[in-house]
């Protein structure tokens, strides 16, 4: 496959013979329209580099891949608004065949291969998908029983597995990716009218009802992104962007989608081989969740424990004192969040803190830090953190040691960036301003009166990038437009200067560090179920597991302790650990449920949640961000131990 396209005609040849397609471009809108323009500036540059896939393209490559492809879609049958279940890590594949669909007018409905079965079937079913693309066999096989009712037109296998034992079990077409390319590679691509406001893919959430919702995303959502991006994180032609979140994550999706239309290149990586391959890419941008940098942050302290005691307390001493040098240089420029208001006379002992400092931190910056970048590939510019808040303490860690990371926010339904902060005035703790074209309100979460600058209260969002709408729900989607506002779902304020500042979220969902959604209502409800238990809140919001505040059942707890660890126990611990064991079981018996959804740690609460404490409505119904802040450090702690 691979020698068919380097050594078949040339590619303005090529096209020209089978496709008729570059006449045509100028005609065409959209996101494919994107690379086809890139090739004709960057034809040679190499934009993709997939060594787990074997590909390796240049932009005109990967638009031939692209027209190739899209040719034999259409020759069986897809057509402008059909649906294409993709379901799929990562790979360049995954984004060649992502483009061909696109190319054609179809529409993707993602999700990754690892979700549930049941998950991916209710995904197949409800999009009105007529067709399969993925990387895994067990997908095939799980949902083959629905195949036998409603034969899909092709199944599209992009992964690197045995294929043998499953083709003879399938009745419908079937196709590796080799096998497409040899058998669309003589095939007319017809040009698609493809318009702004066509529906360019439909990204499916997590769900723990067996029902996630499908998210309605347009070619002009996507494409309306990259210009303000650009303003903020300015990638440059060539340069290395290492691709290692699931692809159909909206957050890494739109970033792989903007580093290509300014020609970079794409490596991928996974998480088993991610350390030694920032080393063998030396990416210059790495975009990920804060899970990852909380992993690389936990990686590079695990190696500093292994220093000798000295090195350590040389280490830890250096580092107190950047930190320090940084935080008061940061007061002095007006680059912290919660010192706006210092005026001058506030700002002499910072001033003169960050002068007496500097040069023990210009010191370690040179002889110190540098092994830290040089652990980032050694060529690392900056790395862009979304998909949930980052811990402070991570903040504090790499801006301390010269490692710059601009924080931005958003959600899947805004596709998804709404805000990154700015290289010339990274606030610490903020996600930013809203990108230009967009605009933020903080409003009254009943009333939905906008509040004053400073004040805590429900965000909402107004761009170019607001979905569509959800797939065949029009009253969901109702519910979170207030007007031409998206209402968000989580609580923040805004600084003097516009900064978004995150503090929680109003919605029953929880976002792990990882972006996997989880709607805590259900796991309550459930663990609500066992005796011991009288009031659960499940946390973990930007955090890497899920955590619980417990209220006990006095009259069980008092009839329980001493028969399930015996009459004298020298600690409750054992007594925690078997609850803890209880509640994990429920959850793992409930249906579709996701390894993620285990709690890794519980906190007993002395005070139940009520009313009069101002942490129940009155209809009974807990005032989840009130607890949460009301208990802040105790769950905290749970995630330091």
């Amino acid at each position: 496959m691979l020698n068919y396209l380097k050594n078949d005609l040339s590619i303005p040849s090529f096209l020209g013979k089978h496709l008729g397609f570059f006449a045509e471009a100028k005609e065409i809108s959209g996101l494919p329209k994107v690379w086809f323009d890139l090739a004709k500036k960057y034809p040679d540059s190499v934009i993709l580099n997939d060594d787990y896939s074997h590909i390796r393209c240049t932009v005109s490559e990967f638009t031939k891949y692209i027209s190739i492809i899209a040719a034999g879609l259409q020759k069986l049958g897809i057509k402008k608004g059909d649906k294409i279940a993709q379901f799929s890590e990562n790979s360049a594949k995954w984004l060649i065949t992502d483009q061909s669909i696109m190319t054609c007018g179809a529409i993707n409905a993602v999700r990754g291969s690892e979700a549930p079965i049941s998950e991916l079937e209710y995904i197949y079913k409800h999009s009105d998908s007529i067709a399969l693309v993925t990387d895994e066999i067990k997908v095939i096989e799980g949902l083959s029983h629905i195949f036998e009712k409603d034969n899909p037109k092709f199944i599209l296998y992009i992964g690197n597995q045995d294929t043998s034992a499953v083709k003879e079990n399938l009745k419908t077409l079937f196709y590796t990716f080799d096998d497409f390319i040899e058998y669309s590679k003589d095939k007319k691509l017809w040009k698609a009218t493809i318009e702004k406001n066509d529906p360019a893919t439909i990204v499916y959430s997590s769900g723990t009802t067996g029902k996630p919702k499908g998210i309605v995303l347009s070619h002009g959502n996507l494409l309306s992104q990259f210009a303000p991006i650009h303003t903020v994180i300015k990638v440059k032609k060539g340069r290395h962007l290492l691709s290692i979140l699931p692809i159909w994550h909206m957050y890494e999706r739109l970033c792989e989608y903007y580093g290509l239309s300014k020609c970079c290149v794409i490596d991928y990586t996974n998480v088993r081989n991610f350390k030694k391959d920032l080393v063998k890419y030396s990416p210059q941008y790495l975009i990920s969740v804060p899970r990852l940098w909380v992993l690389l942050y936990d990686g590079i302290m695990a190696e500093i424990a292994k220093k000798p005691l000295f090195a350590r307390l040389i280490f830890n001493c250096l580092l107190r004192i950047s930190k320090i040098c940084k935080k008061t240089k940061n007061i002095v420029a007006n680059k912290s969040i919660y010192h706006e208001k210092t005026g001058l006379l506030g700002k002499i002992i910072p001033f003169f803190l960050t002068n007496i400092l500097y040069p023990v931190d210009k010191f370690s910056m040179k002889f110190v830090y540098k092994k830290i970048k040089d652990a980032l590939g050694g060529k690392f510019i900056k790395g862009i953190s979304g998909g949930g808040a980052l811990p402070h303490y991570i903040e504090d860690f790499f801006e301390a040691v010269g490692v710059k990371l601009y924080v931005g926010y958003g959600l899947t339904e805004t596709s998804p960036v709404l805000s990154v902060r700015k290289e010339e005035d990274n606030k610490l703790y903020s996600v930013g301003p809203a990108l230009p074209g967009s605009e933020f309100m903080i409003v009254d979460s009943v009333t939905y009166n906008e509040l004053p600058q400073g004040k805590k209260g429900l965000i909402l969002a107004k761009g170019p990038q607001i979905m569509l709408g959800y797939y065949k729900d029009d009253e969901a989607t109702k519910k979170v437009m207030h007007g031409d506002w998206f209402i968000t779902g989580d609580l923040g304020w805004l600084t003097k200067n516009k900064n978004l500042v995150i503090t929680g979220r109003i919605k029953e969902i929880i976002v792990l560090s990882n972006g996997e959604n989880i709607e805590a209502d259900g796991i309550e409800d459930v663990c609500q179920e066992l005796p011991l238990i009288s009031q659960i809140v499940v946390t973990g919001h930007d955090k890497p597991s899920l955590t619980a505040l417990v209220v006990l059942n006095e009259d069980e707890f008092a009839r329980a302790l001493p028969k399930k660890i015996g009459k004298n126990p020298n600690t409750l611990s054992d007594f925690k650990s078997m609850l803890l064991n209880d509640i994990n079981n429920k959850i793992r018996s409930r249906v579709n449920f996701r390894p993620f959804e285990r709690i890794s740690d519980i906190t007993f609460i002395q005070e139940p949640f009520t009313v009069e404490n101002g942490m129940m409505t009155q209809s009974l119904k807990i005032k989840k961000h009130i607890v949460g802040e009301r208990y802040k450090q105790e769950i905290e702690a749970m995630y330091k131990k």
